[in-house]
């Protein structure tokens, strides 16, 4: 699944491997269902744009701008509301669709699958979704491809060992399954 490609041949000097031939480091990927989420939300705050700009409307009229704390706190409102819009809306044009990949076992980690992982370091064994950073969240389970971990396990097959320094530590995994549920 080649996301962004724009290396014909392997004569591109600053391409140095096949992981960042395949993903841009500059781009972010989003799942159908995340990117509805985002959609919807931006939906939700330009219906409450209107209600803010009613409320500025109606401060407005009872006069005083410098003493009317209603007329503040509504053009307040409405700023983060804007800057709320503007982030979603960026999220929406820097990402990628991520294509959602059929269930089963994959031979290498690539964004959307779930890699099952045998921390060595604590004799744990994890699990994480490979995703973007905009749905990334280590606590449930889903990382990103971008992350520390990601970028290491990007590419990597089941049988593979990755280290993950971290500082003065480092964290030693070896990749046990990679599937799609």
């Amino acid at each position: 699944m080649t996301l962004m490609g724009f290396n014909i041949d392997n004569s591109d000097k600053y391409t140095n491997n096949s992981f960042e031939r395949e993903y841009n480091s500059y781009m972010d990927i989003i799942t159908n269902g995340c990117r509805k989420q985002v959609v919807d939300k931006i939906t939700e705050l330009k219906k409450r744009k209107r209600g803010i700009s009613e409320r500025i409307g109606i401060a407005r009229e009872q006069g005083g701008v410098e003493e009317n704390e209603e007329l503040h706190m509504a053009l307040e409102e409405m700023q983060r509301n804007d800057v709320e819009i503007e982030r979603m809306s960026k999220i929406l044009a820097d990402c990628t669709l991520l294509n959602e990949l059929p269930a089963g076992k994959y031979t290498k980690v690539v964004p959307g699958v779930t890699v099952r992982l045998e921390n060595f370091t604590v004799d744990k064994i994890v699990e994480y979704t490979i995703l973007g950073e905009v749905e990334s969240d280590p606590g449930k389970g889903i990382i990103s491809f971008k992350s520390p971990l990601g970028v290491e396990l990007m590419n990597a097959k089941v049988g593979d060992e990755i280290e993950l320094d971290r500082g003065a530590t480092t964290i030693e995994y070896e990749i046990l399954d990679i599937f799609v549920k």
